[in-house]
């Protein structure tokens, strides 16, 4: 007997373990997507905060809770995401820039892995003020941090004094903190991709001055209004991240592969962000 999505969601997450959901399949899946849901379900993806720290706005993504923690509705999460996928594929047709957004410790090295598949600039160490509203100055920054880094790779590297080496690698230890990742960023991106909107705000804050869309992955203490393709789900777990960024980065590739054919045009994808409703 097939379960219906809230007993199936009932039955799981009141015996759900740390790690994620226990597997769709033992409680009679969901058809044609059982495969895809058992996925989610073990990365976690589902798994939001306690009822208190819930953002008002994020209530329609809420599915119920469970053990004081709330559980996001599986179909909206399955919607949101691929409506993301949708828009990030649309990108990847028109070989756009995507700047990836991503600073807490569990996420990381996530940003770095995904951004450095794609050849995408990233930020995952601290974000910048003016990193988008002041790029100009951004440029001349990641152009000296280059430099120095031919320099130290330079064969005449060892040639220079003990004091200019250490000066050189001193410079370059604190750059590398500030600017890793921005050197692929020759001008504005065409979309931002981040985790965490509650932490990333300045980024977001950046991309809505300057007309940049942004998608992101959000837990529900965050406002899914503040940026326009928002995928409700589990922020703070490496497996659910990683699950979605995967997902992300997959998208940018089937579309990267059919630019041969006509690309859709990202305008398309306007009306039906949540923050143009």
């Amino acid at each position: 007997m097939l379960l219906s999505v809230e007993e199936t969601i009932k039955n799981e997450s009141e015996a759900a373990p740390e790690g994620g959901l226990p597997s769709l399949g033992e409680t009679g899946g969901f058809g044609s997507v059982s495969k895809e849901m058992e996925e989610m379900s073990r990365a976690g993806v589902y798994f939001g905060y306690s009822k208190s720290r819930r953002h008002p706005k994020m209530t329609p993504f809420i599915f119920g809770i469970r053990n004081n923690v709330e559980i996001f509705d599986i179909v909206k999460v399955k919607e949101q995401l691929e409506k993301t996928t949708d828009f990030i594929k649309a990108l990847g047709k028109e070989d756009k820039t995507i700047l990836f957004v991503g600073t807490k410790p569990p996420v990381k090295e996530i940003i770095r892995r995904t951004a450095d598949a794609l050849r995408m600039p990233y930020v995952a160490e601290r974000w910048l003020g003016g990193t988008l509203t002041n790029l100009k100055v951004l440029k001349k920054r990641t152009e000296h941090f280059l430099d120095l880094q031919q320099k130290k790779n330079s064969p005449d590297f060892d040639k220079l004094s003990k004091r200019e080496r250490f000066a050189i690698i001193k410079s370059l230890a604190k750059m590398e903190k500030n600017f890793k990742g921005l050197e692929l960023l020759s001008g504005l991106p065409q979309a931002l991709v981040v985790v965490d909107t509650k932490e990333e705000s300045t980024a977001i804050r950046e991309a809505k001055r300057m007309s940049i869309p942004v998608a992101g992955i959000l837990n529900s203490d965050c406002d899914p209004s503040v940026i326009d393709y928002p995928v409700p789900a589990n922020d703070g777990s490496v497996s659910s991240v990683n699950y979605l960024m995967d997902k992300l980065a997959e998208a940018y590739k089937i579309g990267n592969e059919e630019r041969v054919m006509s690309p859709p045009r990202l305008d398309e994808f306007s009306e039906s962000r949540p923050g143009n409703e």
